[in-house]
């Protein structure tokens, strides 16, 4: 990144916000649809709440991360598929339980700046 820039931040949206897709004329005069994009993003709330294994097979959870678009559609309901499994024979919290105590975790995500 620092090839192209001086230094980058990446930053999300808090759907909370009232108005936020009126904000940028780019959304609010040429682009209405990106309202319907961000309809479906969590808030920043619920991104903050991390231990919410359930919320993952709910469709608006996961168009707000970019690695099911990578992953393709097939391995994307695979994963869903044995999620809710897992949650739904009490796997998930057997394997995880450690997690749910804890107030921070550091899973590998990582705010880029340069």
């Amino acid at each position: 990144m620092r090839r192209v820039a001086r230094r980058v931040v990446v930053l999300t949206f808090d759907t909370d916000e009232p108005g936020r897709q009126n904000r940028f004329r780019l959304n609010r005069d040429h682009l209405p649809e990106f309202a319907a994009v961000l309809a479906g993003y969590p808030s920043l709330a619920g991104m903050a709440d991390w231990r919410r294994p359930a919320a993952h097979p709910g469709d608006h959870v996961r168009r707000a991360s970019s690695v099911w678009t990578r992953v393709g559609p097939e391995a994307e309901q695979r994963a869903v598929r044995s999620l809710s499994d897992d949650l739904d024979s009490g796997r998930w919290a057997e394997r995880n339980s450690d997690l749910v105590h804890l107030d921070a975790a550091g899973l590998g995500l990582r705010l880029l700046i340069s």
